[in-house]
């Protein structure tokens, strides 16, 4: 949209005095109407500056530009001369740089841009609350203003007709009172807002927005939302990082109009404190300045007036808000100090108490005794006060000064405290503002007495109260993060910031000066910031011409285009940064450094140069293998489009947001769009590929990477899942050495050879410290997962389709798309990696309604009798099930089959027909008779599963009679068999529909509620390397078919157990078996392994019959049942006919304990404490979401004699909170953290399942 566009226009609305009465009436909470009481407080004043005109004669000629002043873009930009520090108002952090304390703005400290040195008093810090991109972008500086104004522009652009009439009315019917309140040139700049950007005007169009189509019938609430949200997301920005001005000052009333008029009064009352705030600022600006007329021209007469007349207007304003009242005439008082109305605001007798609806983390509903902003005001006068003692000279600081204001912060503080004891609401407003103004005024006379500028007395007095207001706020921001997330605060408001920064400055400064005498845990409040940061409206992308930027709450991904070459080139994936990233300061040795090779590369193609692994190999239709592919736009889309046939990462437009980079080759006439979607919430980059063919001749994909990041020197290791039938997702951790090491999937399926998964992670990297990067494919086939280490040292990452098996044939305008890959940063080592992964699947990649539902205790028949079944054994077994407690009894193979009865693995598959033989009822009446027996000690019925495996075919079946055409095969060559089965051929649209057919007439048969779907081989003798792609995509559609189709059944993945366990499955079923390996030791390896990806929500682990089929070990019941525990899904996997009678009765108690654990580990977060390769006594702690509930797991593989047990150190606790351990305790979350729980065993396999309650805070 034309930024000129929106003043174009005239307004053709009813301009009688009638209709104007009427509109200005509707502005009654601002009815600055006395000019002529304006006119005496000028004069009153005009000893400050000269009045040039009458203020009548104003008044009939008044535009926005009726008061002169220098040229404002200059002004603003550049309001003072640039080696002047005393107009500098940046609150409590705006300091002359000293030796002692370096200048630092909040936005800067809370983003830890200070250089650190030896010599230095900043200490290095990882946090930061607000966002890491405003203030440079690599070495491409981003404008603020550029990105402000093309924000605001689309957010309002569907509005610009209402915009034409908004500005009309505006200033047509108000501007007689609020003109001066204005900027001069407002329109002007508005006009200009393309070619001279500016976030303060861009601001006050959106402020002006809201405020003036409050009531119109047009707007909408949803849309109007957003645009509160960006305003008061921009509004905290802007007094972070910009002067005040009266711009700003006049944005904060206009937001607060809109905030009282859709009852948000929380919100209101922070808005009236920072209006205050910055009133008050600009106003010790103009009072308190060294009369300079050479450095300060712009503070003569007029500026002078004009800022004065709109801070008069704002008192008014801000008055007249408060109490409801018109304001009363300015006073002159016998000393000659000129009273504003607002002085008067919080000694008003005349308003009734107000009780305004809070957030749930306010302790008691917001009683305040005069109006409901006055102590907002009031506290923004005294940090006003703070201010100008902390700015004046050495020689200027007055004791009687500080001690006056120290007292009256005293006082005021004990008021307010009264109202708020105790509570969030300390840090939400006024309360916070004090604190911050207390913490400051003492640090600011401890640095000057260490300097010796002024005399040391009392200095004990204020090293104690700093050190009792510091810890004031951090029990307080220790009490926040300890709430429930359903009880935070949706949005923390700037005070809150201002507070906890300005404690955690005031912290580092004096550990600086006093060492072990001031130690402080910065904990409590780099949690609340981060939760600020969270909570603030994330940016996800930014795009500032053609540098990209991906924020999440802990990382950042950086690229852009290389202006000489059109190449994208990577800048930076990692923790969360800002500022300027320096060139690279290696020298070019005989022009070698600029080659592709030695440079970071976003999407390298082949045969240019770079001679890694290319992200994309292209057969063109000449033979040769050459792409150039080169920038040529870029799309930002809220939310996340779908992959054509693909499983894919979904989410809501606030969940995440989706940038796609156009690239082309123009001399082979070849698209490729780069898909890059952010969830921030989880620090995950999803990326996806799609290639078009866009000239006149096919051409061959050979290899194409979904994903592709180059990675500065580190020295790294790899991280992988490797494994075997019955032994999937081992860990192997190897060192990066230079050259490639990679590994993949040729078997036609993801296998348990290799999981689609790879991590790497520095040397010193840990389950819960470091840095770790973790790349997830989402998908089912062939893979490739490469790793190389570059002559130069940088390393880069890969995966996608294994080139082995596609050579995709593209015809003129086909498209390819890839799979998507889930990219994961942790600052916290790789249990940080593996719970963004883990949430991140369960909320935003599996769709079953089942993902986090409770799952019903099941035993399948498989292990008991195997191919053994009829219709008989089968009631028994399941009545036997019902008498334990179990929820749902699963019928394993052997029950189908006519003319090739299944009656063991040689014959039957294809033939979806229940064994007439062994079911002469088919299964209703089976069905019927099982779901009619009550579970013990429930009201439930128990329900009724099945397992198929219908993506094969035995020879041996009536299927493959009819159709030997259906299965995968490679021309004349023998039809290899494995598991006597061939693979049906799932690209053929017809073998879909018979799969979907046949599995939809037996779902419709009886009431069945669960589906267990097997694939029990390899694909080979495929008939061409893209038969397997082709496979995939038929798969998923009958996945996606047969799901949508029955969204009540529970499915469950199976492939000879965890040989498809990737994201790909977990689309469409929400748990997989892990593995056939049922060993409770083994599993135990297995499930931890597996869990590095994939969340225990999604494992299926049941407790078999020993000795063990698989490893012939003999386990107790106990230690078997609490490894199961650990999957989201526990069951039997045995004959309760044949257990034996102890057995049997401790069943019911087991199933009990894991319907008491399932919720926990379904959705809460996993912490593996010890690993079964690193230690005899493997651990595991879930913690449920809330943070209020948690279960350990902790097992002895083998006796420990004469010797300490060890003790098990939990994670992820609040370290000030209380807990019950087991009906124990109470136990403190450092204690439990820090020192840790002990437990004996006496045996072999042993094991302990603890749960833990959150009782209290500290």
């Amino acid at each position: 949209m034309n930024g000129s566009s929106l003043i174009r226009a005239s307004w053709k609305g009813d301009m009688s005095p009638k209709q104007k009465a009427a509109r200005m009436e509707e502005w009654g909470q601002l009815p600055l109407r006395e000019l002529s009481d304006l006119e005496r407080w000028l004069k009153a004043k005009s000893d400050q500056f000269t009045i040039v005109s009458d203020i009548r004669d104003a008044q009939q000629t008044m535009t926005i530009g009726a008061i002169e002043s220098t040229n404002s873009a200059t002004q603003r930009r550049n309001p003072r001369p640039s080696n002047i520090s005393k107009l500098s108002c940046d609150y409590v952090w705006n300091e002359t740089k000293t030796e002692e304390i370096p200048r630092v703005s909040v936005s800067d400290f809370l983003l830890f841009h200070v250089p650190v040195t030896q010599d230095q008093l900043w200490l290095p810090g990882s946090f930061q609350a607000l966002q890491p991109h405003w203030d440079n972008i690599s070495r491409r500086r981003l404008d603020i203003d550029k990105y402000f104004v093309g924000l605001v522009m689309a957010t309002l652009t569907e509005q610009c007709v209402y915009l034409e009439i908004m500005l009309e009315e505006y200033f047509c019917n108000i501007h007689p009172w609020f003109s001066v309140i204005i900027e001069p040139g407002f329109r002007k700049r508005l006009s200009q807002l393309h070619s001279e950007p500016c976030a303060e005007t861009a601001m006050l169009l959106l402020a002006l927005f809201l405020a003036t189509g409050s009531n119109d019938q047009n707007s909408n609430d949803s849309h109007r939302t957003r645009v509160y949200q960006i305003g008061k997301y921009l509004f905290s920005f802007l007094q972070l990082q910009r002067q005040p001005s009266l711009e700003m000052v006049q944005s904060g009333l206009l937001l607060v109009l809109y905030e009282l008029r859709a009852s948000r009064l929380n919100e209101a009352s922070v808005s009236v404190g920072n209006c205050a705030r910055l009133g008050y600022t600009l106003r010790l600006n103009v009072d308190h300045i060294q009369q300079d007329e050479e450095s300060f021209p712009w503070v003569e007469s007029e500026e002078r007036r004009r800022v004065w007349c709109g801070l008069y207007m704002l008192d008014r304003a801000i008055y007249q808000i408060a109490t409801g009242f018109p304001a009363p005439h300015a006073v002159e008082e016998p000393d000659a100090n000129f009273r504003l109305p607002i002085d008067d605001v919080f000694c008003y007798k005349r308003k009734a108490p107000v009780e305004g609806n809070s957030h749930p983390s306010f302790s008691t509903p917001l009683q305040v005794p005069l109006c409901y902003f006055a102590r907002e005001i009031q506290t923004s006068r005294i940090l006003g006060q703070v201010q100008m003692l902390r700015r004046s000279s050495d020689a200027d600081w007055s004791y009687e000064r500080f001690t006056a204001l120290d007292r009256t912060l005293m006082q005021f503080m004990e008021i307010l405290f009264e109202q708020t004891p105790g509570s969030w609401a300390v840090l939400c407003g006024a309360n916070a503002t004090c604190l911050a103004s207390a913490i400051s005024l003492h640090q600011d006379r401890l640095s000057r007495a260490a300097r010796g500028a002024i005399s040391s007395t009392d200095l004990d007095t204020s090293f104690l109260a700093i050190r009792a207001y510091i810890k004031m706020v951090g029990d307080i921001c220790s009490k926040f993060d300890a709430l429930e997330p359903t009880r935070k605060i949706p949005c923390v408001p700037l005070p809150a910031v201002i507070c906890t920064g300005e404690a955690v400055r005031t912290i580092r400064y004096l550990k600086g000066s006093y060492g072990l005498a001031f130690q402080f845990d910065e904990e409590p409040f780099e949690r609340v910031l981060i939760y600020a940061r969270r909570t603030w409206d994330l940016v996800a992308i930014v795009v500032e011409g053609k540098t990209f930027i991906l924020n999440g709450y802990n990382v950042s991904y950086r690229f852009y285009v290389d202006e000489s070459t059109g190449d994208l080139r990577s800048d930076h994936f990692g923790g969360s940064i800002s500022g300027l990233i320096p060139d690279d300061p290696a020298p070019i040795i005989n022009g070698w450094t600029g080659m592709p090779d030695r440079v970071r590369r976003e999407f390298p193609d082949q045969g240019r140069g770079d001679f890694r692994i290319p992200a994309i190999r292209i057969r063109q239709s000449q033979g040769h293998t050459v792409s150039a592919f080169r920038y040529d736009s870029h799309t930002v889309v809220k939310g996340k489009p779908a992959l054509p046939g693909l499983p894919a990462t979904f989410g809501t437009e606030e969940d995440v947001t989706t940038l796609v980079v156009h690239l082309y080759d123009q001399y082979s006439k070849i698209e490729a769009d780069l898909m890059y979607s952010i969830f921030p919430k989880y620090d995950a980059i999803v990326r996806s590929v799609s290639v078009t063919n866009k000239g006149n001749s096919t051409i061959t994909i050979e290899a194409l990477s979904s994903m592709s990041v180059d990675l500065p020197w580190e020295a790294f290791d790899m991280i992988s899942l490797r494994g075997d039938w019955a032994r999937e997702a081992h860990r192997q951790r190897r060192k990066v050495d230079y050259g490639i090491q990679g590994f993949g999937s040729t078997t036609g399926f993801s296998s348990h050879l290799h999981n689609p998964f790879v991590a790497l992670a520095h040397h010193a990297t840990t389950e819960s410290h470091g840095e770790a990067w973790g790349f997830s494919l989402v998908y089912t086939g062939s893979f490739a997962a490469n790793v190389e280490k570059g002559s130069q040292g940088l390393t880069r990452v890969s995966m996608g389709f294994n080139p082995n098996q596609l050579s995709w044939p593209l015809a003129p305008g086909e498209t390819l798309t890839s799979p998507e890959c889930v990219s994961i940063y942790s600052k916290n080592g790789l249990g940080g990696m593996s719970r963004s992964l883990h949430r991140l699947y369960r909320n935003h990649l599996m769709k079953s309604k089942f993902a986090t539902d409770n799952r019903p205790v099941l035993l399948n028949s498989w292990e008991g009798l195997y191919f053994d079944i009829n219709e008989e054994n089968m009631y028994r077994m399941a009545e036997e099930s019902a008498a334990l407690g179990v929820k749902l009894f699963v019928m394993d193979d052997g029950w189908f089959g006519d003319k090739y009865p299944r009656t063991s693995d040689a014959a039957g598959l294809g033939d979806w027909i229940p064994n007439p033989t062994r079911f002469p009822n088919g299964l209703a009446p089976l069905v019927d008779a099982i779901t009619s027996l009550k579970v013990a000690n429930s009201s439930e019925n128990l329900r009724f599963g099945i397992w198929v495996e219908p993506e094969m075919v035995n020879p041996e079946s009536s299927l493959y009679r009819e159709h030997p055409g259906w299965v995968l095969h490679a021309g004349s060559y023998p039809r290899t068999e494995q598991r006597n089965q061939l693979v049906l051929n799932l690209a053929l649209p017809e073998v879909q529909e018979f799969i979907i057919d046949a599995i939809s007439n037996i779902l419709n048969s009886a009431a069945i509620s669960y589906v267990k779907w097997d694939h029990n081989r390899a694909i080979n003798e495929m008939p061409s390397p893209a038969a397997n792609h082709a496979y995939m995509l038929g798969m998923y559609r009958v996945f996606d078919t047969l799901t949508s189709r029955f969204p009540d059944i529970l499915w469950e993945g199976c492939a000879s157990g965890g040989g498809r366990f990737d994201p790909g499955i977990l689309q469409y079923f929400p748990q997989v078996w892990t593995s056939d390996d049922t060993d409770a030791v083994e599993r135990i390896f297995i499930q931890m392994g597996t869990s590095l990806v994939y969340p225990a929500s999604a494992m299926g682990a049941h407790v078999s019959a020993v000795p063990n089929h698989q490893t012939g070990r003999t386990v107790p019941l106990t230690f078997r049942a609490h490894v199961a525990m650990m999957g989201g899904s526990f069951g039997l996997e045995l004959d309760p006919l044949r257990m034996r009678p102890d057995e049997k009765a401790a069943v019911p108690g087991l199933i009990a304990l894991a319907e008491k654990v399932n919720p926990i580990v379904l959705k809460g977060d996993m912490w593996r404490l010890s690993l079964p390769e690193e230690s005899n006594w493997p651990a595991v702690l879930f913690i449920s979401e809330d943070g209020g509930r948690a279960v350990l797991f902790f097992f002895q593989l083998s006796p420990n004699v004469n010797h300490t047990m060890p003790r098990v150190r939990l994670q992820g606790l609040d370290p000030r909170a209380i807990y019950r351990v087991d009906e124990q305790g109470p136990y403190s979350g450092d204690m439990l953290m820090n020192l840790g729980l002990q437990y004996a065993f006496s045996a072999d396999y042993g094991s302990k399942v603890v749960f833990l309650e959150r009782v209290d805070v500290m």
